[in-house]
């Protein structure tokens, strides 16, 4: 169906950190982490026909009831939570050239650097 690209720019605030492009360069799938604003969320959804949210911090109940009711009618979103501590296991397996092991299944997801392994059990937000 087409390739994954990584942002090229991480700070680029038009592109999402993820996509997924068709061979004619139409965006099958805009993958945002963090906590967008509703208006980035809704530009998303008009751009491809299908969008992804990945939060992770504490904040994250917070950032959602702020923005849940302005998104609602978006039927290509699917917002997902990611426990604050699991992101925090993520981030110390991070380093240069690093190489992991993800396995998916059943809802869960095992990433593996060789030494260490992270389970991580995304919580569903939106649609509920």
């Amino acid at each position: 169906q087409g390739m994954l690209e990584l942002a090229k720019d991480l700070w680029d605030t038009d592109e999402p950190a993820l996509l997924q492009r068709d061979l004619t360069g139409r965006i099958l799938h805009w993958i945002e982490v963090g906590q967008p604003d509703d208006k980035r969320l809704l530009k998303a959804c008009g751009r491809s026909e299908r969008v992804t949210v990945l939060s992770y911090a504490y904040s994250t109940p917070i950032w959602w009831s702020g923005i849940a009711a302005k998104v609602a009618r978006a039927g290509n979103l699917a917002v997902w939570r990611m426990e604050a501590q699991q992101s925090q296991a993520l981030a110390a397996m991070a380093q240069r050239g690093m190489r992991l092991q993800v396995i998916v299944q059943d809802g869960m997801a095992w990433v593996d650097d060789g030494k260490r392994k992270v389970e991580i059990t995304p919580l569903r937000l939106f649609p509920a």
